[in-house]
């Protein structure tokens, strides 16, 4: 569960960020290095802030279950890709091949270590809810902090680019917040009787029994829990 949580969490954290560096790249570089030169790359490195995220709290998790040696042969074998591939390429290509360089070693090290932990943990992620749920959020922070700020003249870009990070940062945290606590349980109750109701009327036209009791072995905890609740209905009856 804990697994599960820092992963989504990482995820989440990074494509709002990842979000936020496509949005008000310019103005992050404008602020820190009063170059627009700079905030074109953040703007072209933001799809890897996610990955970026995820592999740093992968790596500690790794590290927690005891897979230091396989996340040390990671970190050295995209080590090694990025140095050869950058006396390679960079000569014959430039700058553009060096960002390409990033991407690949990224998610290259990132699909290492997140199939590892996948593996080791037995965590499943789930699509909708780690990946799209966090990037349609993150996307509407932005979209409406960039939307509500556009009027407003500034008289620096750290200012400018620190009130729509701010702005959109307290959208995300509402939106991911209250979409996950509004939808998931709702979804998930729905999925559950649906499946419930497909199986129990598939069991009844085969004249099988419905009830979990039937498919249970004898010593089976679910039958422990059904007995003590049937005995503590008893009881007032009794007296």
């Amino acid at each position: 569960h804990i697994t599960g949580k820092a992963v989504g969490l990482a995820l989440a954290f990074g494509m709002f960020f990842s979000g936020v560096f496509l949005a008000f790249g310019d103005s992050w570089g404008m602020a820190f290095y009063h170059s627009g030169d700079a905030g074109a790359y953040l703007r072209v490195l933001a799809p890897l802030a996610p990955l970026v995220y995820l592999d740093v709290v992968v790596d500690s998790l790794l590290k927690g279950l005891d897979e230091q040696f396989n996340s040390m042969k990671y970190n050295f074998a995209d080590s090694f890709l990025r140095v050869v591939l950058v006396l390679c390429l960079l000569r014959f290509f430039g700058m553009e091949s060096y960002v390409c360089i990033l991407f690949f070693s990224t998610i290259f090290n990132a699909a290492l270590s997140l199939h590892r932990l996948l593996k080791v943990a037995q965590v499943r992620l789930s699509l909708l809810w780690h990946v799209a749920l966090p990037l349609g959020c993150a996307a509407l922070a932005v979209t409406a902090g960039k939307a509500a700020l556009q009027g407003i003249a500034f008289s620096q870009p750290l200012w400018e680019a620190a009130a729509a990070t701010g702005v959109s940062a307290a959208l995300f945290g509402g939106l991911y917040g209250f979409i996950g606590m509004f939808l998931g349980v709702p979804v998930f109750s729905v999925i559950y009787m649906l499946i419930q109701r497909f199986i129990d009327s598939r069991l009844s036209a085969r004249e099988m029994p419905v009830d979990i009791e039937s498919y249970c072995a004898p010593d089976a905890p679910i039958l422990r829990t059904s007995a003590q609740k049937q005995d503590t209905q008893d009881k007032p009856r009794r007296r």
